[in-house]
């Protein structure tokens, strides 16, 4: 009975959140990931031409694609949070630990992937070699598999955001995570945490105008075809989200008093910009590519920024609706519904939709929702035959590691 008792939470692990985690913070996770996956839903059907499609759903669907900024930051926080404390505890921070407990907990289900598209594209790619006549489309299809079968190292290095035609497509956001997570440990540690608070306060914002003034550059000096890729896919093009969660993690650690006051009085003023924000950023027309590319970034940062910081403090009608329960198992198989969710869309095509046949709204419904539910039980999956153990043996390393 107690082994039945222990399988259960151990399957069910992720339908529960512990006393010290930010429930807020889960729910902004959860509709990240969702967010997503809508996004690449309506991509895919767009295609066929939705013109039954309401206009402001046709503003709104476009960019969901910020809801990725919205991961970067929220990855900002929780690592710089985590180096904070570490620094303050300890006035270093250890690169050992550090690293193995990222090693732990992403190379595992980001190299299965990995590994299963370079099977996968493999087996495409000699089944579309050995027709003896493929057709116009299929030559396309092929000469695509080709290039992105090239580009696989650049997908086992974290590279992949600097190369077009990655094997996984949606893997650049992780590369530049990585990226991040290799960094940025090394400079808060030599230089960045060393700064009295002032100071380094000043040099992150210093910092976050880099990205936006590289933008400019490439899409007003420096001026490419594959301008458009540089700014959207580029780590120097597209950290100011991540730094927008360092900023958030530094100033509640440097400044809490300040930050107490100010959400105190303040935090139902700041709940209500950052949804009205957000709802300006992804439903204004502004016909000009431009303006996405360069600044519709940074009004997304300040809508999400002003959410985590009302769902940090967890007292607003805002920090509650994204508390709600439901939420956290979505967040917490986020990581793997996002590694599968591209594939697992479209299995959803597949499964609903006939080539030819106009996408009403009920099958772009059943689409949607069909790949919502694809993607979390594979992430479910997952997080219990991979992620968890992982995670369990990283903390048997680290035990022996601080035994040591």
């Amino acid at each position: 009975m107690n082994f039945i008792k222990q399988a259960a939470a151990y399957i069910f692990s992720p339908f529960s959140a512990a006393e010290n985690e930010i429930r807020a913070l889960h729910g902004l996770r959860a509709l990240s990931i969702l967010g997503i996956i809508v996004y690449h839903a309506w991509h895919v059907a767009s295609n066929t031409h939705l013109t039954w499609m309401p206009e402001i759903a046709g503003r709104f669907l476009p960019n969901l694609t910020t809801t990725v900024n919205l991961f970067f930051m929220l990855s900002g926080y929780l690592i710089t949070s985590g180096l904070l404390h570490e620094w303050k505890k300890k006035g270093r921070i250890d690169f050992r630990i550090f690293f193995l407990k990222r090693t732990f907990r992403i190379f595992p289900s980001y190299y299965i992937l990995v590994f299963f598209m370079i099977f996968f594209v493999g087996a495409q790619i000699r089944i579309v070699e050995g027709l003896p006549e493929p057709t116009a489309d299929q030559q396309r299809m092929l000469a695509d598999m080709q290039a992105s079968y090239a580009n696989r190292i650049w997908d086992l290095l974290y590279l992949s955001n600097f190369v077009q035609g990655r094997l996984v497509e949606h893997g650049w956001t992780l590369s530049i995570e990585e990226q991040y997570y290799l960094v940025f440990p090394l400079l808060a540690s030599l230089l960045i945490f060393r700064l009295e608070r002032k100071h380094r306060l000043y040099f992150l914002l210093a910092l976050y105008f880099i990205p936006l003034l590289s933008r400019l550059y490439y899409l007003y000096v420096s001026v490419t075809p594959d301008s458009a890729f540089k700014v959207y896919y580029y780590s120097h093009t597209r950290f100011d989200s991540i730094l927008v969660g360092v900023l958030i993690a530094v100033f509640i650690h440097d400044w809490r008093d300040l930050y107490n006051r100010l959400m105190d009085h303040h935090a139902g003023k700041l709940a209500i910009a950052s949804v009205l924000l957000y709802a300006l950023r992804h439903l204004w027309n502004i016909n000009e590519a431009n303006y996405e590319n360069a600044l519709g970034y940074n009004f997304a940062d300040l809508s999400y920024g002003g959410m985590i910081l009302v769902g940090i403090h967890g007292k607003t009608w805002l920090a509650k609706a994204l508390s709600i329960r439901p939420l956290i198992p979505v967040a917490k198989v986020s990581y793997s519904m996002y590694l599968w969710h591209m594939l697992l869309t479209g299995v959803a095509f597949s499964k609903n939709y006939r080539i030819g046949e106009p996408i009403t709204p009920f099958l772009l419904s059943l689409i949607t929702v069909s790949a919502i539910v694809y993607s979390f039980l594979m992430a479910w999956f997952m997080y219990v035959v991979v992620e968890a153990p992982f995670m369990k043996l990283r903390d048997r390393v680290l035990r022996r590691f601080r035994e040591a």
